[in-house]
């Protein structure tokens, strides 16, 4: 039969029609061994207690309880997490909807490894009347991310002896309370699962923040304690700052451990371009932009002669003769926009989970040449390519900090430490496939790569076509030796393929009360 899944619903004051959507839409899974939990918070409306009561007629997996006064949403979870028998509790909102496969999809998951205990899927946005307007496919597991914005959200699915040990939703996080429990949720998890199917479809209700981002202000300062509290349990020292202008988006933002050097490998290949009509040496202009606009005081330039051998062979070079104990791979053709780019660099690459921290890097037309590649299939792609520099990406990703498989050289910074353990760059590889093998060998020793928004440059020189920019063909031998992250590259958005059956989701159609009457 599988394991119960304890599906815990608080409801305060939905509409009929969307409560008997919701409710209809547990009755209409494909996967049977469930029980439904309704909590009731003394909804002023009369209407709610009647859904609720007609349910529990219908269905006796369906339970109900009545709060004598209201206590909020932490109160009415936890009430409904006491209810709970089952092995597995599945988050779901009064007046959202789940496909009818959602708790098969995630007991598939549980069962696949038995170290997971949490799961998470991917969600739409659809309107009051039921119409998906986004389509949310989300990374695996990325701590950074997650961090920096709420992206797991729904549906959320923990196991229960993981959900009493960290003490459910805890008082003083309203607005944030699920934020607050997954960030507990996740420190402990053994393994975190990730269903890339759209199971979930968040309704934009009046009063919800999938509506109006501004609708529950307090919220946001609930998640700045949450990622607080987080930060101190498990030992980043700094300050959570909110994202004013992108509300449900924060930045950590850690402290500066030490003052050490950082030796910029810039490659000298005395390349010249044309910049807004003017002639630009790039080398000299590139070391005169990061010397005058570098707030940082510790910065080694290595000294670089004109060098045509290949970048792998130059940068293992330049690296052993620097002193710093953090390296910087440079572009010949960069501009510093923001002066404090090594700072914010240096901050993540301390982290003892991080390996090699990229920046971003616009072109001369304000659109990204580079934050990083995605590994898709056959092909290295870059993430964001030539996306407008005021276009932040859905749910403002390109101003969060995220993991991502491999970066290049392009800005990007590693302590010389890792870079001596891994064996530096390998020099039979041709770039970019040198700095993608070294992110890799990073990401085999469990260590994230991250991009960080915070660090901006510009970057003059120009791939040959626009194939170039957007992607290129990997290698076969290449391919053949990252076989596994190319076919599978966790932070790759997996939308379903034009054949594949899912693109047809959603399957669910809205159904009230009456169709399960009996």
């Amino acid at each position: 039969m599988g394991p119960l899944i304890s599906v815990v619903t608080p409801v305060y004051n939905p509409k009929q029609r969307d409560l008997e959507e919701c409710i209809a839409s547990v009755l209409a899974q494909t996967y049977s061994n469930w029980e439904l939990l309704l909590v009731d918070d003394k909804s002023p409306d009369a209407n709610a207690r009647k859904v609720m009561e007609r349910a529990a007629a219908i269905d006796d997996r369906i339970r109900v309880a009545y709060r004598a006064e209201n206590g909020g949403i932490v109160a009415a979870s936890n009430d409904g997490l006491a209810m709970a028998t089952g092995e597995f509790v599945a988050l779901l909102d009064n007046d959202d909807v789940l496909e009818p496969d959602a708790l098969a999809e995630v007991v598939a998951k549980f069962e696949s490894d038995p170290l997971i205990d949490y799961v998470y899927t991917d969600e739409t946005l659809m309107t009051a009347d039921g119409k998906i307007i986004e389509r949310f496919f989300k990374p695996d597991w990325s701590p950074e991310r997650f961090r920096s914005q709420m992206y797991v959200c729904h549906l959320s699915v923990i196991r229960r002896s993981l959900m009493e040990e960290v003490g459910g939703f805890r008082k003083g996080y309203d607005g944030s309370q699920d934020y607050d429990l997954i960030l507990r949720v996740t420190e402990k998890a053994r393994r975190v699962g990730h269903v890339r199917k759209l199971l979930y479809h968040w309704r934009m209700a009046t009063g919800s923040v999938s509506n109006d981002a501004f609708a529950k202000p307090y919220a946001y300062d609930a998640a700045v304690l949450a990622l607080q509290d987080h930060c101190e349990r498990v030992g980043i020292r700094g300050e959570v700052q909110r994202l004013e202008k992108y509300p449900g988006n924060y930045h950590v933002v850690r402290e500066l451990r030490g003052a050490p050097t950082v030796s910029v490998l810039m490659p000298h290949v005395g390349a010249v371009g044309n910049v807004y009509g003017l002639v630009r040496e790039h080398f000299a202009e590139s070391v005169e932009s990061l010397r005058s606009a570098s707030t940082y005081a510790h910065i080694e330039y290595v000294e670089s002669p004109i060098d045509t051998r290949s970048r792998a062979v130059v940068l293992n070079e330049l690296a052993r003769k620097a002193t710093g104990e953090y390296l910087f791979f440079a572009s010949e053709a960069l501009e510093v926009e923001t002066p404090e780019w090594c700072e914010e660099l240096l901050r993540l690459a301390q982290e003892p989970d991080v390996g090699v921290v990229t920046a971003m890097a616009y072109s001369s037309a304000e659109c990204l040449m580079h934050e990083g590649f995605i590994l898709r299939g056959s092909y290295l792609q870059r993430s964001h390519a030539n996306i407008a520099k005021y276009n932040r990406g859905q749910r403002a990703i390109l101003e969060t900090m995220h993991e991502i498989s491999a970066v290049d050289a392009t800005c990007a910074m590693v302590s010389r430490e890792l870079f001596n353990e891994v064996g530096g760059l390998d020099e039979s590889l041709a770039a970019p496939w040198d700095m993608v093998d070294f992110s890799l060998r990073l990401r085999e020793k469990g260590l994230h790569n991250v991009v960080n928004p915070r660090a901006v440059f510009y970057e003059y020189s120009v791939p040959g076509g626009i194939a170039e920019r957007l992607r290129l063909r990997v290698p076969r031998a290449f391919r053949e030796k990252w076989a596994a992250v190319f076919q599978d590259d966790p932070y790759r958005a997996h939308g379903p393929l034009k054949q594949h059956p899912d693109t047809e989701r959603p399957f669910w159609r809205a159904q009230r009360l009456r169709d399960y009457a009996k």
